[in-house]
């Protein structure tokens, strides 16, 4: 049987396609995996090593702020700036600011730690050489070497810093380089600008002024309720001063209610007035009520676990480790309520029934939470060292103790 080549031309066409060359080439190195598996490796390892290194590092350098007078307002500033950025971008992870700059810092203080274990080697051996043979030179040697090591590892990581402190540089010195720069006056001219770049760019001056000013209004709006309950329960008076005193407990609800929410607008508007302006926060409840009982309930819940620790003076030395809980804790509650603020902003409140009622419900739900965290700071008063003051030293609204770093 034969088929006719005509029919077979006309059902099945031939169609010339023109190809660039170097088309075969980009399909073929786009298919490459090695380019692709590279970057899926180091997005995971920034992921999983990095950025929990770097928000660990920040987390304890707040809570040594924390502890030091003054610098209390650094860390409160910064926590306030936290719920500023994301209610301004309505977004989690502009929250997270500094984590660069902070995971030098621990990259380095880890550097240190570790190589000073020669150096304290060096040393033990050096003593216990005096103790079996005063009079021999291996005390001696062992101290010069001590000596020699102490000034390598310090122009190690004096090098690593001017080269930017990352975390490769310290396993990669390049001494060579490092020979040839270290004589030139214009290396040490640049390391003191780079110097001035990094503690600039931590922008500790703003942090303070914002923590400063924020302090200081919440201790406003603190201050009429605590003294009301402060004067009524000192000396354990009864009758009409209980009355006096359950007002003074509503007024600290509702203080706790807008305090929150309004630091966080504070800090995203940056205006002293906005700390006292109510009806922007009730705006905002409306529009995004979930939002906002997720916000005032992680601010209020995180800072429960916080009054165990002031059963107890702190000891001076160690008064910055209940500070890293409280900053561990406070953190996420920062970020909710900046994105709480920043999401009622951006909408408008339903006109719907089931819009109403979810309002509705939700201000209730306050109710048991403000009050259950009232309750625990009441117990607090009598169980805490510091007594009645710690109805103004709200861990969920300002810095751990103020102005005190222990005893």
């Amino acid at each position: 049987m034969t088929i006719d080549a005509e029919l077979v031309s006309d059902a099945a066409p031939t169609a010339v396609i023109d190809i660039p060359k170097d088309a075969i080439g980009r399909d073929l190195q786009s298919d490459r995996p090695a380019g692709r598996w590279r970057s899926v490796a180091a997005g995971a390892l920034k992921w999983l090593v990095v950025r929990p290194f770097q928000t660990a590092s920040l987390i304890v350098l707040l809570a040594v702020l924390a502890a030091i007078p003054v610098f209390q307002l650094v860390a409160l500033g910064y926590l306030l700036e936290v719920s500023g950025r994301v209610a301004r971008s309505g977004r989690l992870r502009d929250g997270l600011f500094l984590l660069d700059q902070a995971g030098r810092i621990g990259t380095a203080i880890v550097a240190i730690l570790v190589m000073s274990l020669p150096i304290r080697a060096v040393a033990t051996w050096a003593e216990a050489a005096r103790l079996v043979d005063p009079a021999g030179n291996a005390a001696g040697v062992l101290q010069v070497v001590g000596t020699l090591l102490v000034f390598a590892i310090a122009a190690h990581i004096g090098w690593v810093w001017f080269r930017g402190g990352r975390f490769r540089s310290y396993f990669w010195p390049r001494p060579i380089q490092f020979l040839k720069l270290v004589w030139r006056p214009a290396t040490w001219v640049e390391a003191r600008d780079r110097l001035w770049e990094f503690v600039a760019s931590m922008q500790l001056g703003k942090l303070f002024w914002l923590g400063t000013r924020g302090m200081l209004a919440t201790v406003l709006w603190l201050l009429p309720p605590a003294a009301i309950l402060i004067g009524t329960t000192r000396d354990g008076q009864t009758g009409l001063a209980a009355i006096v005193g359950a007002v003074g407990l509503i007024l600290m609800a509702i203080v706790l209610l807008y305090l929150p929410f309004l630091q966080a607008r504070f800090a995203a508007e940056n205006r002293w007035r906005a700390m006292f302006e109510v009806a922007p926060i009730r705006a905002g409840f409306a529009a995004s009520p979930i939002f906002y009982w997720l916000g005032l309930t992680s601010t209020l819940l995180f800072a429960v676990p916080l009054y165990l620790l002031k059963i107890e003076a702190t000891p001076q030395e160690v008064v910055w480790l209940p500070c890293i809980l409280m900053v561990a804790f406070m953190f996420p509650a920062r970020l909710m309520t900046g994105l709480a603020v920043g999401r009622g902003q951006r909408r408008t409140p339903g006109a719907t029934r089931w819009h109403l009622l979810l309002r509705i419900s939700l201000r209730l739900l306050c109710l048991p939470v403000i009050f259950g965290y009232l309750g625990i700071v009441f117990l607090s008063a009598f169980t805490s060292w510091d007594g009645l003051a710690t109805w103004v030293q709200q861990h969920a609204l300002l810095v751990p103790v103020p102005f005190d770093a222990g005893v």
